[in-house]
């Protein structure tokens, strides 16, 4: 049976946004960011094995959500002092998303290679 690859692709950029929006609501009612860490990773490897093409796009749409809310709490509280570490700061969440899912890409690259070799 073969999966159509439109209906994959945007089955998944949906998924990515989805768990995005997740992920940003658990890092914004966490003192700690780690646990949003590791779950930009596992999500971030997962959908970037899964469709190795569009890993960029899946990184942005995993971590885009994690700042517009930080910068959307400092603005709706009136915090303008934290606008920067906490606003803009955020935007950092992007490098663990892109880092991990050019990781899931990679291993779908490696291990695709080493099952034509076999």
């Amino acid at each position: 049976m073969e999966v159509n690859q439109t209906f994959l692709r945007r089955w998944l950029y949906s998924l990515s946004i989805t768990l995005g929006a997740l992920i940003a609501i658990t890092d914004y009612n966490a003192d700690e960011p780690f646990n949003a860490i590791i779950l930009l990773f596992i999500f971030g490897v997962f959908l970037g094995g899964i469709y190795p093409s569009g890993a960029w796009k899946f990184s942005i749409a995993l971590a885009v959500f994690i700042p517009i809310i930080n910068v959307l709490s400092v603005i709706i509280h009136g915090r303008h002092d934290l606008f920067i570490s906490q606003g803009i700061g955020s935007f950092i969440a992007l490098i663990p998303s892109v880092i991990s899912c050019y990781i899931g890409a990679w291993i779908n690259k490696f291990l695709t290679i080493r099952h034509a070799a076999e």
